[in-house]
């Protein structure tokens, strides 16, 4: 055989042999499932949904949070394609800022409140510093212990001292995937036992 032959094909397996390793390693990480699947998952299940728009950094911010996971989320696009305007299914569901969440159960907040910022009707008090930080042109924003929530309706004060968002409320900003499963009652756990405590 031709010298220059013989190391051509040689040279071919060896260059189609990691061709396809390559590629087969990238296939099999692909399929590993995402940190936060079931939570995503599970969120779907509950009929939450999260609105937003592909311009808005925010809704990236989000997204982002959940890694390879994104995919799995009950995500509504609201814009249209040219940036320039709000698709009809969002203005049904009133959607005002994004990124926004809505969910079909009430939420409980067992945290004190600090503050209530209602800045976009311009009578938030000048000399509050947690609203000076916190404050949103575009709904009230109330500040509790470990989390500021901007909604468009007022949470109920319990007997406990807990607050309870009634269901179907929109909550605007971003809400990090712990928080979501709180909130849902979803047991993050570990990725291979993460459970619903919903009922």
């Amino acid at each position: 055989m031709n010298t220059k032959l013989f190391f051509g094909i040689i040279g071919l397996v060896l260059i189609l042999g990691i061709a396809g390793g390559i590629i087969a390693n990238k296939g099999t990480n692909s399929s590993k499932p995402g940190q936060y699947d079931a939570l995503a998952m599970h969120l779907k299940t509950v009929g939450a949904k999260f609105y937003g728009a592909f311009w808005c950094p925010h809704c990236q911010a989000q997204k982002k949070a959940f890694g390879s996971s994104v995919k799995l989320l009950p995500y509504v696009e609201c814009s249209t394609a040219d940036g320039s305007g709000q698709l009809q299914i969002c203005k049904d569901e009133k959607i005002a800022s994004y990124p926004t969440w809505k969910f079909t159960n009430p939420i409980t907040i067992n945290e004190n409140l600090r503050a209530v910022c209602d800045i976009y009707k311009e009578n938030t008090p000048s000399n509050d510093p947690i609203c000076e930080k916190t404050a949103s042109p575009y709904s009230k924003v109330w500040v509790f212990e470990k989390e500021t929530i901007g909604m468009d309706v007022e949470p109920a004060k319990n007997a406990d001292g807990s607050y309870t968002i009634p269901p179907f409320s929109r909550i605007t900003g971003e809400i990090p995937p712990e928080t979501l499963a709180k909130w849902t009652g979803f047991d993050l756990g570990t990725p291979t036992n993460a459970t619903s405590t919903a009922k």
